[in-house]
């Protein structure tokens, strides 16, 4: 029988693990007000990043908008199935409007997320979507 290279067995082990990755969109505006006062933001919003450390699940920021996710098959589902709540997340001192913000964001991240992970990322900035008033622009 003949031998694998050990890079081959690596990669034969991370088929079997259950491996997934997924695109997923990024907020910078909310990303930034997410966390608390003297702390420096960076591209995640803090309750994601928070989430993903403690999960194991790796990321690639790909934009300002947008960012690839690894991880286990059931860590990735996790966060699919919570990636609104954690992306639309801020803290309420650091924005005024906090009501219309939060509700104006989880109303429309579900379709940034199915943008941002379909054939035409570019659409995520077309006025129906407010992608832009609640990602791009400062909040009140």
């Amino acid at each position: 029988m003949r031998a694998l290279p050990m890079g081959t067995l690596g990669l034969v082990a991370l088929l079997l693990s259950g491996c997934a990755t997924t695109r997923l969109p990024l907020c910078p505006t909310v990303a930034q007000r997410s966390y608390a006062q003297g702390q420096t933001p960076g591209p995640l919003n803090a309750y994601t990043k928070r989430v993903i450390t403690a999960r194991g699940i790796e990321v690639d920021i790909l934009s300002p908008f947008s960012a690839n996710f690894r991880g286990s098959k059931g860590d990735i589902r996790w966060l699919v199935d919570n990636y609104v709540h954690l992306v639309c997340s801020f803290e309420p001192g650091q924005v005024n409007s906090t009501q219309s913000a939060y509700t104006s964001c989880v109303n429309h991240a579900p379709e940034w997320i199915r943008i941002i992970r379909s054939d035409r990322p570019e659409h995520l900035m077309l006025a129906p979507h407010l992608y832009y008033e609640n990602c791009i622009i400062p909040l009140n």
